[in-house]
């Protein structure tokens, strides 16, 4: 698994930046408030890939669930966890 491996779908970034906006947080307090650099939260907004850890960070901040902004099943199989009924036997 690449480290930076993770980044936000088109759809997501648009929950993002809605959040941020309903926050009335700048790029810069979003960065200081996720404690990662203005830098990192510019390359998230250019759709470059981040590490889980960030997207956790970004998520925390804006008090929502990674879910809503990556492709649910990118980040399930990412961090391990599993929906209800993927554990079902066929």
């Amino acid at each position: 698994m690449s480290y930076w491996s993770i980044s936000a779908t088109p759809e997501g970034l648009r929950r993002v930046k809605a959040r941020k906006k309903e926050k009335n947080l700048t790029n810069e307090t979003l960065a200081e408030a996720a404690h990662v650099a203005n830098i990192t939260i510019r390359r998230f907004f250019e759709g470059e890939k981040m590490s889980e850890g960030t997207i956790e960070a970004i998520a925390a901040a804006l008090d929502i669930q990674p879910e809503n902004f990556v492709h649910p099943a990118e980040w399930r199989h990412r961090t391990g966890s599993q929906t209800p009924n993927s554990s079902l036997e066929l």
